[in-house]
């Protein structure tokens, strides 16, 4: 029963005998920044332990944002706690400074069905991608460009407002008054609260934005 972690350095086979560790220490299986303080030395581990692959977040002070692949669901993974891997895919994001997100997915071929007690739940977090309109898209698509074409020499991040507007022929305020319309109507439909980074690996994380529906488009929908 072998785990597959997919990182930007390439791909993990983790057997149920090995431990896999993330974080900035040069000690971890995948090391990200190690100039970047924001991300722990060691912020979290994956083992099997006899039943279940289980992910720990060694942290003790920063969140792990665990985002489901196949249903969109997502929650924070506090410090000290343990999550059962009950999906198939999940991607796991750690933020650092200046807007900078660190993530890999992790795939389980096969799984064994995992206790109540061992998975975490949040009804708040249980809802599927949205559905955009083709504004929303061109929007969201200039606003995170960089995630679309990602540069091997640094993290994606959002664009600043006035960036992401000149790729659209708009203004900064415009296009942000657009995005906080948006993140509000997310909010009160019952997703969390999310920050651009966390907007990001969500909306592309699920499928709700790629780079077919995201092509640049002009429509006449004021959302």
């Amino acid at each position: 029963m072998t785990l597959v972690v997919d990182t930007v350095d390439g791909q993990f086979q983790i057997a149920p005998e090995d431990i896999f560790t993330f974080g900035r220490s040069d000690s971890c299986t995948f090391c990200v920044d190690d100039t970047d303080r924001n991300i722990s030395r060691k912020a979290g581990t994956i083992r099997f332990n006899g039943e279940h692959w289980m992910l720990t977040n060694s942290s003790s002070n920063r969140n792990l944002r665990l985002t489901d692949h196949r249903s969109g669901s997502m929650h924070n993974l506090l410090p000290g706690h343990a999550f059962a891997i009950c999906e198939q895919r999940i991607i796991v994001s750690m933020y650092g400074s200046n807007r900078s997100v660190f993530q890999f997915t992790v795939i389980t071929p096969q799984l064994n069905a995992a206790p109540n007690d061992l998975r975490i739940t949040d009804t708040s977090a249980t809802l599927g991608p949205p559905n955009l309109s083709p504004r929303q898209c061109q929007d969201l698509r200039a606003l995170f460009r960089d995630n679309f074409e990602p540069d091997s020499q640094r993290s994606p991040k959002p664009m600043t407002y006035a960036e992401a507007a000149i790729l659209i022929g708009d203004t900064g305020k415009a296009l942000e008054h657009r995005i906080s319309n948006f993140r509000g109507s997310l909010l009160k439909s019952g997703y969390p609260r999310m920050s651009l980074d966390e907007l990001a690996i969500f909306l592309i994380g699920t499928g709700a934005l790629t780079p077919e529906n995201a092509a640049p488009c002009i429509s006449d929908d004021p959302q």
